[in-house]
């Protein structure tokens, strides 16, 4: 069972304790169909019947097959029901044996990570998380989700390795503006009955500041002349927009989500044109199997993509 996007889930770490996943493939398939006919056909020789807008004729002696649109038809006779006794076709028709051939088995073998999250390097170099046929990376700043297929990767061969056990540093810095992740945790209904059954938790805390001291130095003169309290009050609105806290959002493995307390976070942002620093929480409501890989921003106008995916954030909880 693989991650799709759109079809299934993905299971989470030690949710089977897979240890190896391998098999082999075989493709069954019809014959082509490789030769041409044109003529009136009529039940004596032919079995025809009408099926979901098609003629099938099959042919009594050699059990060979014709199948034609309805459009292709410009006359034909009923014998009662679905049959019909006689029909007389417009345009050439493929014609081929309905025996199923077999392609030679293909075998696979690939990492068991593939049913949660892996780091997968992309052809660019760079790294992305692969969720069963999904891939999450960054496409200039911003998250994208690509399959495998289309980025030219294949889970069996895909040069691959485990996120990392604890989330890596987040932080930010434009102009004098600062902040940095502090915490993040992971909750079930279980820890906390206010989340729906079946849901968790992702909850991220923040430090953010603003250095009133190195802004004011830069802004020289400026500070300390006849406009200084309205030009640093506007020099620090202008800073404080380096990073919209009530902007940043949660990729996971199978979509972006926003903050449901994102209006919380914003007013304790606006704070900071009269305190130096202050903390925020933003907390994000994902499904049971899905598994947190990013935390999307812009600072100033640059769209960042910083991963969080670690092996903390994929442990299955069985409470």
């Amino acid at each position: 069972m693989f991650a799709r996007n759109d079809r299934c889930e993905s299971l989470v770490l030690n949710d089977l304790g897979a240890t190896k996943i391998a098999g082999t493939l075989k493709v069954h398939a019809h014959r082509r169909f490789a030769k041409t006919a044109v003529a009136e056909y009529d039940d004596t020789t032919h079995e025809i019947t009408l099926d979901a807008g098609t003629v099938r004729l099959v042919d009594r002696k050699t059990k060979k097959t014709i199948v034609v649109g309805a459009g292709a038809v410009v006359d034909a006779e009923s014998s009662g029901g679905t049959n019909l006794k006689r029909v007389r076709l417009v345009r050439a028709v493929h014609v081929g044996d309905t025996d199923l051939v077999e392609a030679p088995p293909f075998t696979f073998e690939v990492h068991p990570r593939s049913l949660t999250l892996q780091q997968v390097k992309l052809a660019s170099g760079e790294l992305g998380f692969a969720s069963g046929n999904m891939v999450i990376h960054a496409k200039e700043g911003a998250p994208a989700f690509d399959d495998l297929a289309k980025l030219g990767l294949s889970l069996d061969t895909v040069n691959r390795s485990d996120v990392p056990e604890r989330s890596p540093e987040v932080k930010v810095k434009q102009d004098e503006l600062s902040a940095e992740v502090t915490s993040i945790a992971l909750a079930s209904h279980a820890d906390d009955p206010s989340i729906d059954r079946g849901r968790r938790r992702l909850t991220v805390k923040w430090k953010i500041a603003v250095d009133s001291t190195a802004m004011e130095a830069r802004l020289g003169d400026k500070a300390t002349g006849k406009d200084a309290e309205r030009t640093v009050k506007a020099e620090r609105a202008k800073v404080m927009k380096g990073l919209a806290c009530d902007g940043i959002q949660l990729v996971t493995n199978k979509t972006t989500r926003s903050a449901w307390n994102k209006g919380d976070a914003g007013k304790a942002c606006a704070l900071l044109d009269a305190v130096e620093g202050t903390d925020f929480v933003l907390s994000y409501d994902i499904d049971r199997y899905e598994i947190p890989v990013a935390l999307s921003y812009a600072v100033g106008k640059t769209k960042t993509f910083s991963p969080i995916a670690s092996e903390a954030l994929m442990a299955f909880d069985a409470r």
